[in-house]
């Protein structure tokens, strides 16, 4: 771990609250009127489908922090599901770790003392970040309408599969005569899970 300088956590939170607050995003969304909507509508976060690096989300995350916008949970759950579908490697897991963070200052200093430099930060990461912000968008959108199910003549899985009210014959897999195991108590079904697991 690295020891963090206090005037260098204290630049970086001025540099990104002097330069969201001058942004064109910070005027939006101040207030949403959902009294305004039809059932056709919805509000959406939309975030641009080329912002796909974890620094550009992290970057998006401290800017997201020094605005506070309402939506703010919303990014926190899409970043979050997007952490684990890379299975927290590498930045994801930085990533994931300050989404748990509620303030600019311990998320900022929590990168300073792991991974990055503070001039890593307000050199490359932090200017890209303010780009990319303008592309993240909280909207109202015309909610789309549910696919029909598309008409097939006959089956399309060429008998691969067998209707599930079907009577299902497991014997070639079990065996002839496999025992009936009874799971109702937990100490039978953990038994059989360790017999299965370490045999």
């Amino acid at each position: 771990m690295k020891s963090v300088d206090v005037n260098e956590l204290r630049g970086l939170v001025l540099y990104l609250r002097r330069n969201v607050g001058t942004s064109e995003k910070s005027r939006q969304h101040q207030s949403l009127d959902i009294s305004q909507m039809n059932e056709n509508e919805e509000y959406r976060l939309l975030i641009n489908r080329s912002i796909t690096k974890p620094s550009e989300f992290i970057g998006i995350w401290l800017v997201c922090l020094a605005e506070r916008p309402l939506w703010k949970e919303l990014l926190r759950v899409e970043l979050g599901e997007k952490c684990k579908r890379y299975q927290y490697k590498n930045l994801w897991m930085t990533l994931h770790r300050i989404l748990k963070l509620d303030s600019l200052e311990l998320a900022l200093y929590d990168l300073l003392e792991g991974r990055f430099s503070a001039r890593d930060l307000r050199g490359n990461i932090l200017p890209r970040a303010l780009r990319l912000w303008k592309e993240v968008n909280f909207l109202k959108v015309e909610k789309r309408r549910a696919r029909r199910p598309q008409f097939h003549r006959g089956y399309r899985d060429h008998g691969g599969r067998r209707l599930s009210h079907e009577f299902h014959d497991f014997s070639e897999v079990t065996g002839p005569n496999p025992p009936k195991l009874d799971f109702r108590d937990s100490y039978s079904r953990r038994n059989f899970l360790l017999s299965f697991l370490y045999g």
